[in-house]
């Protein structure tokens, strides 16, 4: 068998497929240009392939979720599931705290751009 080379090479190459029969098996013998060679072997009572759907996929894949959360579970008991302490109130700002960043902001964005106005950088305080 011969075949043409792929599209980022400079030149055209030929590549020489041979198929070898062995005892349960075939060997594939794969050799082109500049002492490129690659042989894989094949064995006949390997199982086919099984070929699913995307919906079985997805139907398997939440299959072995439940399955992991079900032994996740029952590893960690039933305590594990209630938290033993609260969790922590988020803390808000003010409206001081929220009008004194506003301020330190404001006054920081006018020192830069007076800065870079006169031509020097600003020093941060």
């Amino acid at each position: 068998m011969e075949a043409a080379a792929g599209q980022r090479l400079a030149q055209p190459y030929e590549s020489w497929t041979a198929v070898d029969r062995l005892p349960g098996g075939v060997r594939l013998l794969n050799t082109g240009p500049q002492g490129f060679e690659r042989t894989v072997a094949f064995a006949l009572d390997e199982a086919p392939k099984r070929i699913v759907s995307p919906a079985a996929r997805r139907r398997i894949s939440a299959a072995q979720r439940k399955r992991r959360a079900a032994v996740r579970n029952a590893k960690a008991g039933p305590a594990a599931t209630v938290p033993t302490t609260p969790a922590r109130k988020k803390r808000r700002l003010s409206p001081e705290g929220r009008a004194r960043f506003i301020a330190a902001t404001k006054k920081r964005r006018s020192a830069r751009r007076k800065a870079k106005a006169t031509g020097k950088s600003a020093a941060r305080a």
